[in-house]
């Protein structure tokens, strides 16, 4: 059987990435007709998930979460027949960390796998193949980690572009998408971040429930934009989730996250995101959701493990 190779990344433009930086695959075997094995090697630090007030000493879990994401995209080019040039959408996401151990930052480079296992295959009426549900298995030295969960499908140009002019249509604005002003980031220490530039909500406001904010939607960030979008990515939103829990229910460490992305998010109006804690105690949940003229576009259940603040600040480097 043919072994991982973890000595050069795949290529970007089957992962939908643009800078090479950001892509954080590297090989892929299939095992069976719904198992795909893919070699992954996340960086030690990196621009937005190792920015962190204390001294990182684990992997940031949406580090992963972006990895399986890219493996996702990979197998359904590689093995499913999605042409290059397809859109594809993301449905939900889940994951959960189930070793936190596994996610040590060690002194060398970790190479781990992350065991794709196709759980349904979505299908048109000529019975192609036009989306998945995958469960990725995060496996470091053999063990697992962390898993993540994702349905997501593809569609041609064309068809993106329908919907895309429909969602716009509906809500009065000219096809072509224009970014919003920037609203006012949060303090970065109170999620987190030393970095102002990674701070991806305004500064929460109480409510009867829990906390209201405003999505920070930078379209030059260099990883939640590695190229340019015409909608709020995904990962930005699960982001913006995270950093809202955090200061909704105190700092904590992200251990698990259920998210539905029910509708786009456009660039032109603003994205209101509230939370509410629904459970407390050694874990924390916390409801959010990011809404926009009234709908829900994405909506998530956040799960913290409640963890004292950095002490002490790590320096800037420059």
């Amino acid at each position: 059987m043919t072994t991982l190779d973890f000595s050069q990344i795949v290529p970007h433009k089957l992962v939908h990435r643009a800078s090479l930086c950001e892509v954080f695959l590297t090989s892929a075997v299939g095992v069976d007709a719904d198992t795909f094995d893919v070699g992954t090697q996340v960086p030690r630090t990196h621009s937005l998930y190792g920015d962190r007030i204390s001294l990182p000493t684990h992997y940031d879990p949406l580090l992963y979460v972006e990895a399986a994401r890219q493996a996702c995209i990979y197998i359904a080019h590689q093995y499913f027949g999605a042409p290059l040039g397809y859109h594809f959408i993301l449905r939900d996401a889940e994951m959960e960390v189930v070793d936190h151990g596994g996610l040590t930052v060690l002194a060398v480079p970790t190479n781990a796998v992350l065991r794709c296992s196709v759980v349904r295959r979505f299908k048109n009426r000529d019975g192609e193949v036009t989306g998945l549900r995958v469960l990725v298995t995060l496996l470091v030295s053999g063990e697992a980690a962390m898993t993540v969960q994702m349905s997501y499908s593809w569609v041609p140009a064309e068809k993106w572009e329908s919907m895309r002019a429909d969602n716009r249509v509906a809500l009065a604005l000219p096809l072509e998408p224009h970014a919003a002003p920037l609203p006012p980031r949060a303090n970065p220490a109170s999620v987190d971040r030393l970095n102002p530039a990674n701070v991806v909500i305004s500064p929460p406001r109480a409510t009867t429930s829990g906390r209201t904010s405003s999505l920070v939607v930078d379209t030059a960030h260099p990883a939640l934009f590695d190229h340019p979008l015409d909608h709020v990515p995904g990962m930005l939103q699960l982001e913006a989730f995270r950093q809202l829990a955090i200061t909704t229910a105190g700092f904590g460490k992200l251990t698990g996250m259920s998210a539905k992305f029910v509708g786009f998010g456009e660039l032109d109006l603003p994205n209101e995101c509230e939370s509410a804690i629904v459970s407390a105690g050694d874990d924390v949940e916390v409801r959010c959701a990011v809404r926009q003229e009234g709908r829900t576009v994405a909506e998530a259940l956040v799960t913290l493990v409640m963890a004292d603040r950095p002490a002490v600040a790590r320096p800037v480097r420059g």
